[in-house]
């Protein structure tokens, strides 16, 4: 059964607006980003809305398709 959280956790959030800057960066859509990491274009999307959780694995994958430290994706000041 799929529960959606209450409400979006702040490193949810984060994650999400760093994925989404970093893709743009690279000119890549959610589903380029998707096809490098393994994974699906919703899950992408969910992933950079915060609607969708995800593993450690995947957010390795993910950053290795955004060619940037994993822990880039998770830090609040990217953005600036």
């Amino acid at each position: 059964m799929k529960r959606k959280p209450p409400e979006t956790p702040e490193l949810r959030q984060i994650l999400g607006r760093n994925i989404k800057l970093y893709r743009a960066r690279r000119g890549l859509s959610q589903r380029d980003l998707a096809a490098l990491a393994s994974t699906t274009q919703s899950r992408v999307a969910g992933i950079e809305l915060g609607n969708t959780s995800t593993t450690i694995d995947l957010l390795e994958r993910i950053a290795a398709g955004l060619q940037v430290n994993p822990w880039r994706l998770l830090h609040p000041d990217e953005s600036n």
